[in-house]
Formats: C-alpha cells, sequence, structure tokens
C-alpha cells in the first residue's frame, strides 16, 4: 500500500482549526432563529430558510475541503482565518438580510465558497477526488454569482432570485456529487455530528435568553426543564445509533461515496438543521411565555421542527439502505394532529406532550432495534 492509499484508508481526526471555523456559524444560527422569532410569520421562515441554506453551503464547502486536504500548512490556517471573517460577515448581516445588509451577506457567502474551492484545488492530492472537486469548480460558480445578483435588487425580488441561486446550489452539488469522491468517512460524519450539535446547542442558548428576561418561578424552571429535555431527545434521535448508521453506510460505499455523502450529509442534513432551528425558536417563545396558550405560529414552529428533523433521519437511512423507521414518520404525524386543534392549552403542557410523543416513538424503535443488522 502506498504512502497516499494509507493516508486515505485512514480517518484523521477533526482539528481544533475545523472547531475554531464552527465557532462563527454559532453565531449565523442565532441570528436565523432570531430572524425566525422576530419575524413571526410565514414571510419571517422564507427568509430564514434563504439565509440558512447560504450558511449551510458555505459551511459544507468547508466540510467537504478540509476532508481531503492536510489541515496543517500556515496558507491552509490563514485562508481558514479569512473564510472566518467573511463568515461572520455573513452572520452579522443575517437581520438586515432582506434589507442594506444583503450585499453584504451576499459578498460574504462568495468569498467564504471561493476560498473553499481554492483551498479545495490547490490542497487535494487524490487524484479521483481531484477530478470531482475540478468538476464542482467548473458547474458550481452560477450559484454564488445569483446569489450576489440578487443582493442588488430589492425584496420581494430578492427573494426570489435568492432561490433560484439555492437551486443551482443543489443542481451543482448533484452533477459533482456523482464523481468518484474518496472520502475520510470517521472524519465526514463527525464533522456533521458537530454542527448538529451546535444548531441543538443554539436551542439551549435560546432557552437561556429567554428565561433570563421573565420573573424566576416554579412554571417557568418547568418550562427551562422541558426545554432541556425536548433538546436530549433530539440529541439522542441523532447520536444513539442514526450517526453511526450513516457513518458505515459512507465508509462501506466504495466508488459511491460521493453520492452518498452528497444525499446523507450535504443535502439530507440540512433539513435537519433547519428542523433544530425551528426547534429554537419554538422553546424560545414557549419559555418566553409558558403559562400562556400556545400561539398558533408557535405550534406551526414546534410541529414542523420535529417533522424536519424525524422525517429527514427517517430519509437519510433509508437513502443509505437501513430500514424503514416508522416511529419517526408516525411520531411527527401525531404531534402535527396535536397542534391543530384550537384549544386553549398552556404552552408548556403541550410542550410536555410533544416530547413524550418523540421518546415514546424513539424508545419504542429503540426496543424494535430496527438499526442493528
Amino acid at each position: 500500500m502506498s504512502d497516499l492509499e494509507e493516508e486515505l484508508s485512514e480517518d484523521k481526526a477533526v482539528l481544533p482549526l475545523e472547531l475554531f471555523f464552527d465557532l462563527v456559524f454559532v453565531l449565523g444560527i442565532t441570528q436565523t432563529v432570531a430572524l425566525v422569532a422576530d419575524g413571526h410569520d410565514g414571510r419571517a421562515l422564507w427568509r430564514a430558510f434563504l439565509v440558512l441554506a447560504m450558511l449551510w453551503w458555505a459551511w459544507t464547502q468547508f466540510s467537504w475541503t478540509a476532508n481531503s486536504i492536510d489541515l496543517r500548512p500556515h496558507r491552509v490556517r490563514f485562508a481558514f482565518f479569512a473564510a472566518m471573517g467573511a463568515a461572520l460577515i455573513m452572520a452579522v448581516s443575517v437581520p438586515a438580510a432582506f434589507e442594506d445588509g444583503g450585499l453584504w451577506l451576499a459578498v460574504g457567502y462568495v468569498i467564504v465558497r471561493g476560498i473553499g474551492i481554492w483551498l479545495h484545488l490547490t490542497g487535494t492530492i487524490d487524484a479521483a477526488t481531484l477530478a470531482g472537486v475540478r468538476l464542482f469548480a467548473a458547474v458550481s460558480w452560477p450559484g454564488p454569482l445569483v446569489f450576489l445578483l440578487g443582493s442588488l435588487v430589492d425584496p420581494p425580488a430578492r427573494l426570489w432570485i435568492w432561490f433560484v441561486g439555492f437551486l443551482l446550489e443543489l443542481g451543482a452539488a448533484g452533477l459533482a456529487g456523482g464523481s468518484a469522491w474518496h472520502l475520510q468517512s470517521g472524519h465526514f460524519s463527525e464533522r456533521h455530528g458537530l454542527i448538529y450539535i451546535i444548531a441543538v446547542g443554539e436551542g439551549i442558548v435560546a432557552i437561556g435568553i429567554a428565561a433570563v428576561a421573565q420573573p424566576f418561578g416554579g412554571i417557568l424552571a418547568f418550562s427551562i426543564l422541558l426545554a432541556v429535555a425536548a433538546a436530549a431527545v433530539l440529541w439522542w434521535s441523532y447520536f444513539d445509533r442514526f450517526a453511526e448508521t450513516v457513518e458505515d453506510a459512507l465508509r462501506e460505499a466504495g466508488e459511491a461515496q460521493g453520492m452518498v455523502a452528497r444525499d446523507a450529509y450535504s443535502l439530507g442534513h440540512f433539513p435537519m438543521i433547519a428542523g433544530v432551528v425551528l426547534f429554537a425558536a419554538a422553546a424560545e417563545e414557549i419559555v418566553a411565555h409558558p403559562g400562556d396558550p400556545m400561539e398558533g405560529f408557535t405550534r406551526l414552529l414546534l410541529a414542523s421542527s420535529i417533522g424536519l428533523a424525524m422525517f429527514a433521519q427517517a430519509a437519510v437511512v433509508k437513502r443509505v439502505g437501513g430500514p424503514v423507521l416508522s416511529e419517526r414518520i408516525i411520531a411527527p404525524s401525531v404531534i402535527a394532529l396535536l397542534m391543530v386543534p384550537a384549544v386553549e392549552i398552556r404552552a408548556n403542557v403541550m410542550f410536555a406532550a410533544v416530547i413524550f410523543v418523540l421518546f415514546t416513538a424513539l424508545v419504542i424503535e429503540r426496543r424494535r432495534d430496527p438499526l442493528t443488522p
């Protein structure tokens, strides 16, 4: 076995540089949650979706890049720092993304994507992977350009132009993902697990921000504990066996690694992150008004958050050849039905019911043990 083959066969560890890079996206996710909570309507959800898509594509570019290059050279470290600066500009611009901040958000996005492509092209040593990188570089430039052009026009046209940019990015991923990528599966899986933890952690931050603004008492304490329990259940849904199952499938995919990584991680994880963002917005609203009846928009956020996360996890497992996780399909459906009736039920009571349904579903799934061969 050559040195290159040996390097590719052994998974490398996630380095502190990558964790440092991820910190910038904590702020971006925080700002996206605020975009949903402050808007409090369907238009806010649409805007948050587009902003989160840009943040996600910027981040996932570097997850692929860092997987196939050596992160130790100084030029790579400085390039990461430069990308962090551009990503921070993106994050700070989120609240004004559909006002004067749209241009800054788009410029930051173009810079992050450009640095990621440059690092990938100049740092990849595996011939098959480099061919995939070159294809991606050739087909992925229209998306950032459309985002930049969209930032120059006013809403609502900006929303639709950015949506076209999102579709172009999807198309580029679809074309390039079919190449023969050689990925280090453990590293790739860990990177996505860490960004999932960051998103769930944002839910904890949102809970804390909402809680400190309230007079402390028994009802608030109970609601805080419920929110932590909900975050723990979301964590469990991912890290109990789901993450290991998908990682094993990526490791065993052979020449289809690029397609599995594209579908299960770059595409499949986006709705999970979107679901966790909606959960954070819902939890913030619940903790802010724990004794009041749950509003319709909060019900929508809560049902959508669980639905996106669970449906995406079920779809990813099925995509990698696993079984149908029926409990992760049934539980969100039951939760959606709970949210429909316009009955005045206290927010924390509804929250407890949602947690109970999801927790019960995961317990039943664990006992049925569909993910064990």
